[in-house]
């Protein structure tokens, strides 16, 4: 799950809220990848609904490191449902839709994708390029390209699975659409393809959403030091972050 991180029955980071339900009061559960574990737009959010004279509000962090949109949905479906929310907030990242977990077979060399609703996927190589890592990233790299076409043009019917299956519990869905931390002439044509296919599946299905990319783009403009380590286009600093939560909150999206 990533180290340094706790986890309940219930797949949520642990916290001393009790799982059975206390009358009058509102679940809200974050779910997404490693930008909602680490809780940097998390915690200042939570902050948010749980101070004041109006707390009214139980907030859980589901947020796995590494998983992607079909890995984060079945996790809910398998764990987060017993946390019984009554507000989901994704935070869909622009990588979610490349949902490529790699693991190599010290049998064969083969690679073994993880991740896909219709199985795990073999890519196999010739016998005697088994144990070469270079051929085995070649092919990877290569079934990954194809791979991330399909997945980006499945997207907008997984998502209206997953918008359909919470509304059916009475849960409302909300997505906070989040970018590659750099400036858009930087994107590469996957990246473009990704939030693209995010913003039509969203139009399309009429999910409540707040896109942070405004927020980046002043960030960009006023120097603002974007990543949280030197590199790194998934993660935000801190200072980022404060922006995109006053985006966040200002959308309303948190209101219910």
């Amino acid at each position: 799950m990533g180290p340094g991180f706790e986890y309940t029955t219930a797949g949520t980071l642990t916290n001393a809220l009790p799982l059975a339900r206390r009358p009058g009061f509102q679940r809200v559960l974050f779910v997404g990848d490693s930008v909602t574990a680490r809780a940097t737009l998390v915690r200042p959010l939570s902050a948010n609904l749980t101070t004041g004279t109006t707390n009214v509000h139980e907030v859980f962090n589901a947020g796995v490191e590494g998983y992607d949109f079909w890995q984060i949905t079945q996790y809910f479906l398998t764990y987060n449902q017993s946390v019984a929310p009554d507000h989901v907030i994704y935070t869909l990242h622009n990588n979610d839709l490349f949902f490529l977990l790699p693991v190599v077979s010290f049998d064969t060399g083969n690679a073994i994708i993880f991740g896909p609703p219709n199985g795990p996927h073999e890519i196999r190589l010739p016998p005697l390029l088994g144990r070469s890592d270079i051929w085995r990233r070649l092919a990877i790299r290569r079934w990954k390209h194809a791979e991330v076409r399909a997945r980006t043009a499945a997207f907008r019917d997984d998502l209206e699975h997953f918008h359909r299956t919470l509304s059916a519990d009475g849960i409302e869905l909300s997505i906070v659409l989040f970018p590659v931390l750099k400036p858009l002439d930087q994107w590469t044509d996957e990246e473009r393809r990704s939030r693209s296919a995010s913003l039509a599946a969203l139009a399309a299905l009429k999910i409540r959403y707040v896109d942070v990319w405004p927020a980046l783009e002043r960030a960009i403009d006023d120097g603002t030091v974007l990543s949280e380590t030197p590199g790194d286009i998934w993660h935000p600093s801190e200072e980022l972050a404060r922006q995109f939560v006053l985006e966040i909150q200002s959308s309303g999206i948190l209101n219910r």
